[in-house]
């Protein structure tokens, strides 16, 4: 089979593959991990041929065939050099992610399920490694809690000597923080919706997907929406009114999502029905709503109630009281309204 037939060929040294070389279809076209390698071709009677990759000498040793669609060929690898690779691309690796890291982390602000490591040089005992909780706070030797949610990496380290300083604990101690593990870009959705909680943030996620992931708004949940985000040391509030923005169609407004966004659902005005109805109990109050829609959501009157002689019992904040007033059907109810329906006598 020459090597330059399509298909997938499994670099290996020993039992243990480690590479895998794919054949494009191009005659002579090589290519490893989707990078071309060299030009070769494999000659009939598979003679040895040994080609150079990234300073490692390949020589494929044996052909297997495992049908026509797919093609592997063992290869063998020094495995001085193979060391000697794996090793330099490894460094290379480790000092970029370090490099990475210290530059991602100089304005990053530390927030809750960030894990931190937090040295002080010549004081082994009170090297700390903690993951931030949902107050911003972590745990330090001799300071107890401290609350560094919302600090930037250099903060952090200045607030830590600080304490240590005032405390009388050390005098001018070298404290440096490193971010062992960055948080999972998360939005906080509370208030009136089905599943309370923390979700992931995705890519082009909008204030409608995150109350979606929330299971959707509760039957008491307000129509308005208020989003809290933090802009550098301010706290910024966003307002949507769901109802008028599909009244309006107008879904160009709906506001995309941050991290560390928390979005909160307030619970609507309400309203109680008690007595001869179908449903009694505590229901969310419509806009203008009346005393005959409100009949309706608590599923209509019983079998023996009646909508004559309806009571509203409805406090008076000016006297801090409650007043019993008699209602129509026609009337408009107010939040906190407690509607009794009562029996008929025949």
């Amino acid at each position: 089979m020459p090597l330059h037939e399509p298909g997938f060929y499994s670099l290996a040294s020993g039992a243990g593959a480690l590479d895998e070389v794919k054949i494009h279809g191009m005659r002579g076209f090589i290519a490893i991990n989707e990078r071309v390698s060299t030009f070769l071709t494999a000659p009939e009677d598979k003679r040895t041929i040994v080609k150079r990759y990234q300073g490692i000498y390949v020589m494929p040793v044996r052909y297997l065939s495992l049908g026509s669609a797919v093609r592997r060929v063992a290869i063998s690898v020094s495995a001085k050099m193979l060391t000697s690779y794996v090793l330099s691309i490894f460094v290379v690796l480790f000092i970029l992610g370090v490099v990475t890291n210290d530059a991602q982390a100089g304005d990053y602000q530390l927030g809750a399920g960030d894990v931190v490591k937090v040295f002080v040089y010549g004081n082994e005992d009170l090297t700390t490694e903690d993951r931030i909780t949902e107050s911003g706070n972590i745990s330090f030797p001799f300071l107890g809690e401290i609350t560094i949610g919302g600090l930037t990496k250099g903060e952090t380290e200045s607030r830590i000597t600080g304490l240590l300083n005032s405390g009388g604990i050390i005098n001018n101690p070298q404290v440096n923080v490193r971010i062992l593990k960055f948080r999972e870009p998360m939005v906080s959705v509370l208030g009136q919706v089905n599943r309370p909680g923390r979700y992931p943030v995705e890519p082009f996620k909008t204030l409608l997907d995150a109350l979606a992931d929330a299971g959707g708004l509760s039957p008491l949940a307000e129509d308005q929406v208020v989003v809290l985000r933090r802009e550098g040391e301010k706290t910024v509030q966003f307002k949507l009114d769901l109802r008028a923005t599909f009244d309006d169609g107008n879904l160009e407004n709906i506001l995309s999502i941050k991290s560390g966004d928390i979005i909160s659902v307030p619970k609507a005005d309400q309203f109680y029905v008690y007595g001869a109805v179908q449903r009694s109990g505590v229901f969310r109050l419509e806009r203008d709503m009346t005393v005959i829609q409100a009949l309706s959501v608590a599923g209509g009157l019983s079998a023996r109630g009646t909508d004559r002689g309806l009571v509203v019992r409805r406090l008076d904040t000016t006297h801090n009281t409650v007043v019993e007033l008699s209602v129509t059907v026609a009337d408009m109810l107010k939040a906190n309204d407690v509607l009794v329906i009562k029996e008929s006598l025949f």
